[in-house]
């Protein structure tokens, strides 16, 4: 028996554990403003609020006292988020690539880097009409990944050590090029004989110095293997290419510690993705718009917003009238010399010419039938050039 004047804390009344979770809850935010000198005392905020939360776990309710217990996970959830601030915000530029198709590039140009990542390039999307499908012939690279995202049309790729296959929409090739590799990068046969539409993306991933010359491996990865996440109010999709997102992990493996989303939010809706501290991030928005971050500032397809290292969260929010399309993409910065000429990124010019001297050689290797590849691409810049989509392209 207990002794008389003393309750249980079962038998207080729920509501005042509701409120001294939120009181807690506000008193830790407020307190970590201040930074290190009171994090001891941050740290016991947030205690407070999970040992109430244990106690109202405990404690028999009703489904309404459920659901209120469900909003305080919510709101401390939101108010311990610290968010990023757009640093850059730039519209890709388009150029062409490879053997002449057109592409907007994220990052290498306006954005130069986001140290790890060295560029983002954005093909189409291109609709092409028979003959007219434009590739990447034969072309070397060393010291650095890529990671070709395909949305639609198809990509047939080939190297230099023995590696072959297309991949078609919704798949990913995380490349690590390593030592050295000699690649190709042409549509697929179906897309170049009838047509259609195509669009895509690369990302170049720099690696530290410890892994440049490591042995190329590639990852190529169906759509079904690319986890999918839905967020509890049933509004954001995310294709969690790298890294993780609401509890779920990618299948890819990277070098280095990386978060890239593929992020869907459907119109009207908003979403706050969670971002880890003290990397280097940005947003790009590939279809549709929305407005970015708590300035709310207005983006669509094509834009880049390069965002702060402090803070956790970011929120993507769509229009009215269209989803909002984006990746988020984090890295750990490797911070060291980058030294870039064409397709090597090593760290000193030394290291770039002794890799033109190795591709010259043929210690890259080489593929057969790089002279029909290349036929192929000169006619089908031809043909596009005689239909007069040359220019729309």
């Amino acid at each position: 028996m207990r002794p008389k004047g003393r309750k249980s804390l079962q038998g207080v009344n729920i509501n005042s554990y509701i409120s001294l979770a939120l009181i807690a809850a506000l008193t830790t935010v407020l307190l970590s403003l201040y930074g290190d000198s009171t994090r001891s005392i941050t740290e016991s905020g947030k205690k407070l609020v999970q040992k109430v939360l244990r106690v109202i776990n405990k404690t028999p309710k009703k489904r309404k006292v459920s659901k209120k217990k469900e909003d305080i996970v919510n709101n401390y959830e939101k108010l311990i988020m610290t968010y990023k601030t757009i640093n850059k915000f730039e519209t890709a530029i388009k150029k062409r690539e490879g053997g002449g198709f057109m592409v907007r590039r994220a990052v290498g140009d306006k954005v130069d880097n986001v140290d790890p990542f060295l560029m983002l390039d954005h093909l189409g999307p291109t609709v092409y009409g028979p003959g007219e499908a434009i590739g990447a012939p034969d072309h070397p690279h060393r010291g650095f990944e890529t990671v070709t995202y395909v949305i639609d049309g198809g990509i047939q790729h080939k190297d230099s050590v023995g590696n072959t296959g297309n991949l078609g929409p919704g798949w990913v090739q995380w490349m690590t090029a390593g030592s050295g590799v000699v690649h190709s990068e042409m549509p697929t046969d179906d897309l170049l004989k009838t047509g259609g539409r195509m669009e895509g993306f690369q990302l170049w991933v720099n690696l530290p110095k410890k892994f440049k010359m490591v042995p190329p491996r590639y990852q190529d990865t169906p759509p079904e293997k690319i986890p999918t996440v839905t967020s509890p109010d049933g509004n954001t999709t995310v294709k969690v290419i790298a890294g993780d997102c609401l509890g779920t992990n990618a299948a890819i493996e990277t070098r280095i510690p990386i978060m890239f989303l593929d992020i869907k939010v459907n119109r009207g809706a908003s979403f706050d993705v969670s971002i880890p501290e003290n990397t280097n991030s940005f947003v790009y928005v590939w279809r549709g718009n929305g407005f970015l971050g708590s300035e709310n500032r207005p983006v669509t397809m094509g834009q880049i917003a390069v965002l702060s290292g402090e803070g956790d969260a970011f929120q993507l929010k769509a229009s009215n009238d269209s989803a909002l399309h984006a990746f988020v993409i984090a890295g750990q910065p490797i911070n060291e010399p980058i030294a870039r000429y064409g397709p090597f990124v090593m760290n000193t010019f030394d290291e770039i010419e002794q890799a033109f001297s190795d591709f010259r050689s043929g210690k890259l290797g080489e593929i057969e039938g790089a002279a029909e590849r290349r036929a192929k691409t000169d006619e089908a810049v031809n043909q596009s050039k005689n239909t007069g989509n040359w220019e729309k392209h």
